[in-house]
């Protein structure tokens, strides 16, 4: 195993990136920069299938907290670092497409469903005292993905968002 910069192993810093992707703690870009710095330029094919995790995990925490706030004054801060993250985990999966391109699409599945899976955990939590909003929220999806069978796919997005999002926010007006 390749020694990196300073004392850190490549053991060491997987174990740190597993760490902070299991966090569901929204981290600023500016917050992991020292980190992201003392890795070295060469990075292995492990290290960043770990970053790319890290950056779909993120994404998806603080894209959730964006489209989960009201409409009428959205978490704009969630909506950059999300943005943030975005482009950062985009370059890592660039540099790991160069070094196995079969990779990519199976990444890019795996990192909205990352994204999808910070949704509706939170859409869940947020039904579980609404049992109503539970009942349509079922409809709506079954709806959608009934739409989305017949073609329709613009309408069955569009009711797969009124059924994960509440009413009034970001997500909910999309």
């Amino acid at each position: 195993m390749s020694e990196q910069t300073g004392s850190n192993s490549e053991r060491d810093t997987l174990t740190q990136l597993q760490s902070l992707s299991n966090s569901n703690r929204g981290i600023t870009i500016e917050e992991i920069a020292p980190f992201l710095k003392s890795l070295p330029e060469n990075i292995s094919m492990p290290v960043l299938h770990a970053l790319i995790n890290l950056g779909s995990n993120q994404v998806g925490i603080w894209k959730s907290q964006w489209l989960f706030s009201f409409a009428n004054s959205p978490n704009t801060t969630a909506k950059a670092e999300s943005e943030r993250w975005s482009n950062v985990r985009d370059k890592w999966l660039d540099l790991l497409s160069e070094l196995a391109p079969d990779l990519r699409e199976l990444l890019q599945r795996q990192n909205k469903l990352t994204e999808f899976g910070h949704h509706l955990t939170r859409s869940l939590d947020y039904n579980k005292t609404k049992p109503f909003k539970r009942i349509t929220s079922s409809i709506l999806s079954y709806l959608s993905m009934f739409m989305g069978k017949l073609g329709f796919d613009k309408i069955g997005e569009r009711l797969y968002a009124r059924a994960l999002f509440p009413k009034g926010t970001v997500g909910g007006n999309l």
